[in-house]
């Protein structure tokens, strides 16, 4: 995707992220499409700072803070500005040290404020952070792998414990066969608060929520999804679904997968907000789950420059010295 598309959609991000956070203090769950609801309860200070964080997460806040309250434009030439540059490094470091310390409280902070209907921030917080990973992706050369790994909010080693089939046409035509994964963790490589099976909100309409098993992930995604992000087949009519060769689901009950997973708000009320876990289509072309066999990662495409059928510990290992130049500039 050129760079004309990439800040046409930034700017209707600003314009949907603004709106939601006029609205979901009266908003129960907007019927985005989503069959997956977690809730959690509304921040009580902004920005969300403790004495117990570490001072990089606290320094992260403060400058994040400090960029929503100026107006949009001003964060935009901030951003370009940054070009290639060491402020860009420390800037992703941040971004990630705070994203790893708590990425549920990170989504809830960039969602929402705390009077959301006098415009408390001048900028939207999911805008300044998708628009300096728009950028990252832009400018850094190494294939857009320090943005993926940014932009996910957990990635994390998992086996698949559950599936349960949704039927929601809501989200269109192409995409209306939804999946609800269980999955159980075997290693976290980036998220030190993860969302649980037991955080599920059900409801009359959408259902009962899926077996609840300690140490629990969930996630959701429609098979019928594209499996590649932004560095996929350019030719969209040929972009291959999330399903294998065979036609049968890309995720499998007792399947092993390496997952970049990321959280969305759905909508909120005065006391909570609530948001679903989902595969983000960023700079992948396995659809965010990697999937494990034999030991071994499947990359066909080396989107992470691992090799394209790397032993599971080297990908992982790769991961977390990737992980590490992030957070060591």
């Amino acid at each position: 995707m050129d760079k004309i598309m990439r800040h046409l959609i930034l700017g209707f991000v600003i314009i949907f992220t603004i709106c939601f956070e006029t609205e979901t203090t009266t908003a129960q769950i907007v019927d985005s499409g989503s069959v997956l609801f977690l809730n959690t309860p509304r921040l009580q200070s902004f920005p969300p700072l403790n004495t117990g964080m570490p001072l990089d997460v606290l320094i992260g806040y403060i400058y994040l803070d400090s960029l929503r309250k100026q107006n949009s434009n001003s964060v935009k030439d901030f951003i370009v500005m940054m070009g290639n540059s060491d402020t860009l490094r420390h800037v992703l470091k941040y971004l990630y040290e705070i994203d790893d310390y708590d990425p549920i409280k990170l989504m809830n902070y960039l969602r929402t404020s705390p009077a959301p209907r006098t415009r408390y921030y001048e900028s939207s917080g999911e805008a300044i952070r998708d628009g300096i990973l728009w950028h990252t992706a832009d400018v850094l050369p190494d294939t857009e792998r320090t943005a993926m790994i940014c932009y996910a909010d957990v990635i994390a080693r998992i086996v698949v414990t559950g599936l349960e089939s949704r039927y929601d046409s809501v989200r269109g035509s192409a995409f209306p066969n939804q999946v609800i994964v269980s999955s159980q963790v075997i290693d976290t490589i980036k998220g030190h608060v993860l969302p649980s099976c037991s955080d599920i909100y059900s409801t009359q309409k959408k259902g009962s929520k899926p077996l609840t098993l300690p140490n629990c992930l969930p996630f959701s995604y429609s098979p019928q999804e594209h499996l590649s992000g932004l560095n996929g087949d350019v030719d969209f009519g040929l972009r291959h679904t999330m399903t294998d060769s065979l036609g049968n689901p890309w995720v499998k009950l007792g399947g092993e997968y390496i997952a970049f997973l990321s959280f969305y708000l759905v909508g909120g009320d005065s006391l909570s907000i609530y948001y679903t876990v989902d595969l983000p289509k960023f700079c992948t072309t396995q659809g965010s789950l990697y999937q494990v066999i034999d030991g071994h990662v499947s990359d066909p495409n080396n989107d992470l420059g691992f090799g394209t059928n790397p032993a599971t510990a080297v990908f992982v290992a790769g991961l977390r010295s990737k992980i590490y130049s992030i957070t060591h500039p």
